[in-house]
């Protein structure tokens, strides 16, 4: 039983800030700093160089915060119910109800050889659930990220 200052009553719950999205953050900010500062920048070093690493480093930035169909957070409710919240975007997110015995891990992702924490990510198949709006749904598949608050 671990990190449950974090959770708040709740099984899992993704990192608002993972060290993905800090490196994208900065990322941006190189981006911002070097286009406010083009033409220094152009001339020392020329114009395409400048423009090439300010395009490259918007787009990492854009890749770090690149979040679909990721698992924000689990909590679990009554009779065996799991509420997951999906993340569609990095402002979006949706709801969905699930039973513990639809729930399948397919693999992990990451490298767990010394018994380090965070680096296990997995990847889940939900075998039937139910949306927000009532609708059932079968074979949903989701990525539940290494750097989170996990109830161990």
């Amino acid at each position: 039983m671990a990190d449950h200052t974090s959770l708040k009553g709740k099984v899992f719950k993704a990192k608002t800030l993972s060290p993905a999205k800090v490196k994208g953050l900065a990322a941006f900010g190189f981006s911002f700093y070097a286009y406010s500062n083009l033409a220094a920048i152009t001339l020392l070093v020329g114009p395409t160089l400048p423009l090439f690493a300010i395009a490259l480093g918007s787009i990492y930035g854009m890749k770090n915060f690149n979040d679909r169909e990721v698992v924000s957070s689990i909590e679990s409710i009554e009779n065996g119910q799991l509420r997951i919240k999906i993340m569609k975007s990095p402002f979006v997110s949706y709801t969905i109800t699930t039973h513990t015995k639809n729930v399948r891990s397919v693999c992990s992702l990451g490298d767990d050889d010394l018994g380090a924490d965070d680096v296990e990510g997995n990847i889940i198949t939900l075998s039937s659930y139910t949306d927000s709006a009532g609708e059932h749904h079968a074979d949903g598949v989701f990525r539940l990220p290494a750097d989170a608050f996990r109830d161990k």
